[in-house]
C-alpha cells in the first residue's frame, strides 16, 4: 500500500463520514421562489390598506367639493396619492426580493449562485464564494419550509439556509429530512 493512499485512509477515518452533498445554483426566479414563501407581507398589506384610506378620503373630499360647488383640488391629488401607494405595495415583494437576492449573491457579476452543503451526523458545512465552511448544528435549525424546487432552513442567528431538492450529488432529501428537528 503506497503512503498516500494510507493518509487517505487514515484521513477518512478520522474525519466525519458525510452522508450528503448539495450543489445548489440559483438564479434570481429560483430565489424568488425562496424569498415569496419567507416574505412578511404584513407591511405590503399596510402600505396596501393605508393607500385604500388616502384614496376614499380623496374621493369624499372631491364629492364634498362637487356637493357644495368648491373649486378646490385637494381632493384629486389624495386620490392619485393613495393609488400611487397601492401600486408601490404590489411591487414592494419583487422590489424586496431583487435588493435580498443581491445580498445573497453577495454583489456578484454573474447572474448566478452557487452553493455547496455537506451534510454530517449532527452538522452540515455551508460553503460560500472563498470556499470556507460554516459548520451550522442541525440542533439549531428553528424551520424548515419546503416549496416545489426548493429547501430553506431558518437557523439561530437569523440565518438562513436554501438548497435544491434536486442538488444532492451524495444522498437525498429524504434523507436530510431525517436529521433536521421536526418545526
Amino acid at each position: 500500500m503506497s503512503t498516500s493512499s494510507s493518509y487517505e485512509l487514515q484521513a477518512s477515518a478520522s474525519s466525519p463520514a458525510r452522508l450528503a452533498s448539495n450543489d445548489s445554483t440559483f438564479d434570481l426566479n429560483l430565489f424568488r421562489e425562496a424569498f415569496l414563501v419567507t416574505f412578511s407581507f404584513k407591511r405590503q398589506q399596510l402600505l396596501s390598506r393605508v393607500g385604500m384610506i388616502i384614496t376614499v378620503c380623496g374621493i369624499l373630499l372631491l364629492a364634498i367639493q362637487i356637493l357644495f360647488h368648491k373649486v378646490l383640488i385637494l381632493g384629486l391629488p389624495l386620490i392619485l396619492v393613495g393609488i400611487a401607494i397601492i401600486l408601490w405595495a404590489r411591487k414592494l415583494p419583487e422590489m424586496e426580493c431583487k435588493k435580498s437576492y443581491r445580498k445573497f449573491a453577495m454583489n456578484r457579476s454573474s447572474s448566478t449562485v452557487k452553493r455547496q452543503i455537506d451534510f454530517f451526523d449532527t452538522y452540515m458545512n455551508v460553503y460560500f464564494y472563498d470556499g470556507d465552511p460554516i459548520e451550522i448544528p442541525y440542533k439549531e435549525v428553528e424551520t424548515v419550509r419546503e416549496t416545489e424546487h426548493l429547501m430553506l432552513l431558518t437557523c439561530q442567528g437569523k440565518r438562513g439556509v436554501i438548497f435544491r431538492k434536486d442538488g444532492f450529488t451524495e444522498g437525498d432529501c429524504e434523507l436530510i429530512r431525517t436529521l433536521l428537528p421536526t418545526s
